[in-house]
């Protein structure tokens, strides 16, 4: 009987405990999407690029251009979204560099010039035909 009730209050403590925890990690804030249709990306924020170079959208942005916003060390879905867009591009009768471009950024700021360039040659060598 001892143990049970012992057991009893454990399991209560544990629940109470998570319950108390995933109320503080949660946001102050409302979480969702807020649209902005219609809107353009400024034309003006300065990324570094693989060489650790300060670059700028305007520079870039040269002809029609897919945008992917990832992380590098994503444990989830940034991985086969590159490895998607690559399989399509692979594809595609359209000349890349000329009729477009592709751009990935990363919105990690530990991300690295070092971890950038690895993962783009990766992602090149994917290719079955190259890719600039």
């Amino acid at each position: 009987m001892k143990v049970q009730r012992v057991v009893l209050i454990v399991f209560f403590l544990f629940v109470f405990s998570g319950a108390l925890l995933a109320q503080r990690s949660l946001p102050s804030e409302d979480v969702g999407v807020e649209e902005k249709l219609g809107n353009f990306v400024p034309l003006d924020i300065p990324f570094l690029n693989e060489m650790g170079d300060t670059v700028y959208l305007r520079d870039l942005i040269t002809r029609p251009t897919l945008l992917s916003l990832i992380y590098y060390r994503c444990p989830g879905i940034c991985s086969p979204l590159i490895s998607g867009i690559v399989d399509v591009l692979d594809k595609v009768d359209l000349k890349p560099g000329v009729e477009y471009q592709v751009l990935t950024v990363s919105f990690d700021e530990r991300d690295t010039p070092q971890l950038s360039r690895q993962k783009k040659k990766n992602y090149l060598l994917a290719f079955s035909h190259p890719f600039p």
